[in-house]
């Protein structure tokens, strides 16, 4: 339509020789489309032609559709198709680098071995991070030739803790021991708050002695719940259900005592509460060392701590509008929130801890077909279900994360060093650890690759 030039856009587009360019090149491009459309309309009727004689034709006669000269012995037959070869798991190239059998997949296996090293840390914070990635640093300085390779060996660590995310399981379990260190640091600061309205008219040294009585339950409780949680007796989780317990209990007489005025019940509830709080010290951070992926070791190692501050800070909070019976109510709440919580989840043990308790793990066990030796089946189909549903893995990377926390157990209770390579199996350490990597840019980029 607008090439129909006539009367005054006729006069415009002589005046304007830069419109009537663009106009031409505006027509040249609309021809050259119409042509374009109309050849691709064409095309597509032939097709259709052509496959309607085809199929007219198959119908009546299938040789038809042959040429004369067709050779039936000219046929190739197809090729079959490509062998995919599966690259070998982590647990089965760890086995094959210290035995020394395999050196081409050494690669796999001193990450595999890393890792285990990595496990056997534990989950407390330090200067550079946590002892986890300390002793990831030392273990690729330990076994790295080249600057490449302790590339290579990062790199691969990297993908592989990318690989452990945070599920909802773990995630409860951490909220229950966190709720535990919480309740910690709430009794520690809930008599400082309740001086006040507690039990008026009692004397300094009754309230005194109420108030050191917590301290002084610590170190039993300290004791009781280091041998409690160690080997088949109740387990890291079985020692947080006893510890919400004794929690819950309490605080339930801390509220009987302002009930009956009684300062001898008051003085027993706090011992008994400071019991708890000296498990809980040794406890919570074990289990939640344990439990936490290896590149969220420190952070799972200071949340002892900040829990505990948050609970000194809750009591405080509270005192400023409540009174004494609204602060130990509030401690029995969160007590019982943290024992139905852990019965919700239900709260599991940690991997590590579970592999050296047979009978506790065969109720964890839900696989049907089981084709370990008798003695270490129940462990092992316990732990990799464990990985699975703490870690979110498929079975082939719970099956290699159980193996590496397998191995750092048993190489924690024989003395020994994953990434050092023996001449055997993990039983025996005989030959010479790789020399040292003593390259200034290759400690400078671990550094750097860890942000420590």
């Amino acid at each position: 339509q607008g090439l129909a030039l006539n009367g005054r856009s006729g006069y415009a587009l002589r005046a304007h020789p830069q419109l009537t360019k663009r106009l031409a090149r505006l027509e040249t491009c609309a021809r050259a489309q119409l042509s374009q459309r109309t050849k691709k309309s064409k095309g597509k009727s032939r097709r259709r032609q052509a496959l309607a004689r085809a199929a007219a034709g198959a119908m009546a006669s299938p040789g038809a559709m042959l040429p004369e000269e067709f050779d039936m012995s000219t046929v190739k037959p197809a090729r079959p198709p490509p062998v995919t070869r599966t690259a070998r798991s982590y647990r089965e190239a760890f086995a094959g680098w210290r035995s020394g059998a395999d050196e081409a997949g050494g690669s796999r296996g001193q990450v595999h071995a890393i890792r285990a090293a990595t496990y056997m840390s534990g989950g407390l914070a330090t200067p550079h991070g946590s002892a986890a990635q300390f002793k990831r640093v030392s273990s690729v300085n330990l076994l790295a030739t080249s600057l490449e390779h302790a590339t290579e060996l990062y790199d691969e660590l990297e993908r592989l803790d990318m690989k452990l995310r945070v599920s909802w399981l773990l995630g409860g379990c951490l909220a229950v021991a966190a709720t535990a260190s919480f309740l910690n640091g709430y009794h520690t600061s809930v008599m400082n708050s309740a001086a006040a309205t507690a039990l008026p008219g009692h004397g300094l040294g009754a309230w005194a002695l109420a108030v050191a009585a917590l301290p002084f339950g610590g170190p039993f409780g300290s004791k009781i719940a280091g041998g409690l949680s160690e080997g088949r007796r109740l387990g890291r989780d079985g020692a947080l259900w006893a510890i919400g317990a004794v929690y819950g209990i309490g605080a339930l007489g801390l509220c009987a005592a302002l009930s009956v005025a009684s300062m001898n019940a008051l003085i027993a509830s706090r011992l008994l509460l400071g019991v708890a709080c000296g498990a809980t010290t040794v406890v919570v951070p074990v289990y939640l060392g344990e439990l936490a992926p290896p590149r969220l070791r420190g952070t799972f190692g200071t949340l002892t701590q900040l829990a505990m501050v948050f609970g000194i800070l809750a009591a405080d909070v509270v005192a400023l509008g409540y009174g004494a019976p609204t602060l130990f109510g509030v401690s029995v709440a969160v007590a019982i929130g943290m024992l139905v919580l852990a019965g919700a989840l239900p709260l599991v043990p940690s991997p590590q801890s579970a592999l050296t308790e047979d009978d506790r793990l065969r109720r964890l066990s839900i696989a049907e077909d089981r084709t370990e030796d008798s003695a270490s089946e129940d462990r092992w189909l316990g732990a990799v279900d464990l990985c699975k549903r703490l870690y979110c893995l498929d079975d082939e990377a719970a099956r290699d994360e159980a193996h590496a926390i397998a191995a750092a157990v048993e190489a924690r209770a024989a003395g020994e060093d994953p990434v050092a390579k023996p001449r055997g199996t993990i039983g025996g350490l005989g030959s010479p650890a790789p020399p040292a990597l003593d390259d200034p840019e290759a400690a400078a980029r671990a550094h750097r690759k860890l942000k420590i």
